[in-house]
């Protein structure tokens, strides 16, 4: 079977042509999701820059803060312990060695308010010393094992003072010179922890710094970033407004070539029908033997120019016939149908065609079909179409028309189903989706029509609230159904 929609020319010149396909290379080179991800990444990584630049001075000053604070709390006051008791020793010192020699009240008094400043010192000491270190505690511990050999010392040297009295100071000497190391190893130890805590500082300043540069380039990254995606978003743009420029001027041209094609499409019909009807009014005048006997054979001759003539006037109809759907012009008639009388009568007017082709034809109606509101004439004639095309291209077997009433049983969306199965040729998958195209046949050498009447019977059927569907498989058959709305209604 054959039908048909012509395919229109093009209306696009080279530089249009170009302009389309940059816009398609663009689109191509820059896709959707990248434009709908990337200025969320892009502001994502420059709030997140901004958010890390603004607590960077907050965490330096968090920093400097417990610096600070573990330089007053902690190193300041050991510092001022450890001189206070270096201080402190030597006037000891000076003390317990005029005790040894003079007993006088004054000496044991300066003696004894050493003893309690130093110890004053080392509870300083001793409280900060599990946060000072291993060495400062170990040194502070050797510190309170000097001072009690040293008390014991002081107390044996006052024991043994008097007038006249010879003291040996060597071993005092001794302790007060190894318990001044033990002051030295202390302040050494405590410019350990100082410097230990100033290079730390150091080293998570030089790390914040690190990471400013880094946050730096990364917001020079995004910004870049932004500034080339407003710029892709702007060329987009303009290109999107060119396309649309495009679009609009190929419509206007379709639009005018559409109108230009009804035009012609009208006129030539309108034009060919008068010639062709004279010459078809001659022939017959010929033929009844008005201007004078005929031949057999002449009769022949003028019988078979007679059916190129009415078959050319039928092309012509066929070719108004288009134009006016194209044009919205269909003529529909609306009034109440007996489908099943519909079917039958159109059938028959085939039924003696199918016959003398030797193929079996039968019609397979239902007991009852509700009658339904539509144009009697244009079903029939798509009904004719169908059936006439399922005679001419079916060479063995049967045809079978039939109607059904399809739908979900509450009369809401029930529709007729007319239906013309052949067991002709069948039709190639290819051209299926092509097969109602005007001008398109599947057999391109077969001179029997002009390949649009399947184009006219859907647009009737959609003109109709229909719609026309086709099942065929190559070398088994065909199937074409057409389908009405049970209600009547359509936009014809």
């Amino acid at each position: 079977m054959h039908g048909g929609v012509q395919r229109k020319g093009s209306v696009t010149g080279p530089v249009e042509e170009q302009a389309g396909q940059s816009s398609k290379e663009l689109a191509e080179s820059f896709p959707t999701h990248q434009r709908e991800w990337l200025p969320i990444v892009a502001l994502a990584a420059v709030l997140l820059v901004l958010l890390v630049l603004a607590a960077t001075p907050a965490l330096m000053l968090h920093r400097m803060s417990r610096t600070t604070e573990r330089m007053t709390t902690l190193l300041l006051p050991a510092y001022e312990a450890v001189r206070d008791f270096a201080y402190v020793t030597e006037r000891r010192l000076a003390a317990a060695r005029s005790v040894a020699l003079s007993d006088d009240p004054r000496y044991h008094l300066e003696l004894a308010e050493g003893r309690a400043a130093e110890d004053s010192a080392l509870r300083v000491m001793e409280r900060h010393a599990a946060e000072l270190g291993v060495r400062f505690s170990a040194h502070v511990d050797t510190l309170r094992q000097l001072v009690a050999q040293r008390d014991s010392l002081e107390r044996a040297l006052g024991a043994a003072a008097g007038p006249g009295s010879v003291v040996p100071l060597s071993r005092f000497d001794a302790l007060n010179a190894e318990t001044l190391r033990q002051v030295q190893h202390l302040r050494g130890a405590l410019s350990d922890v100082t410097d230990i805590t100033l290079n730390e500082n150091a080293r998570w300043a030089g790390r914040q710094r690190q990471v400013a540069v880094l946050l730096g380039i990364i917001a020079a990254a995004a910004a870049l970033l932004l500034g080339w995606f407003g710029l892709q978003q702007q060329r987009l743009r303009h290109t999107a407004q060119h396309a649309r420029a495009l679009a609009e001027r190929r419509r206007g041209e379709l639009e005018r070539m559409t109108e230009s094609r009804e035009r012609l499409l009208r006129g030539f019909t309108h034009d060919m029908k008068n010639p062709l009807g004279a010459a078809s009014g001659y022939l017959q005048l010929l033929a009844d033997g008005i201007m004078g006997r005929m031949t057999a054979e002449q009769k022949r001759s003028v019988d078979r120019a007679s059916g190129s003539i009415m078959s050319a006037l039928d092309l012509v109809d066929e070719l108004l016939e288009l134009a006016r759907a194209e044009s919205g012009h269909l003529s529909i008639r609306r009034m109440r149908t007996d489908l099943r009388t519909l079917v039958r009568d159109v059938a028959e007017e085939y039924r003696g065609q199918a016959e003398c082709r030797g193929l079996a034809f039968d019609v397979a109606l239902p007991a009852q079909v509700p009658p339904i509101t539509t144009d009697r004439r244009r079903v029939g004639q798509v009904l004719g179409n169908l059936i006439s095309n399922a005679v001419k291209y079916t060479q063995e077997g049967r045809i079978l028309i039939r109607l059904d009433v399809v739908g979900d049983g509450d009369g809401s969306t029930d529709r007729a189903a007319i239906s013309i199965e052949d067991t002709g040729p069948g039709i190639p998958r290819e051209m299926q989706p092509r097969l109602f195209d005007e001008f398109v046949r599947v057999e391109p050498h077969d001179s029997g029509g002009a390949g649009i009447g399947l184009t006219i019977a859907r647009r009737i059927a959609h003109a109709l609230g229909g719609e026309i569907t086709l099942h065929s498989i190559e070398g088994k058959g065909s199937v074409f159904t057409l389908w009405l709305p049970l209600d009547g209604e359509g936009p014809g």
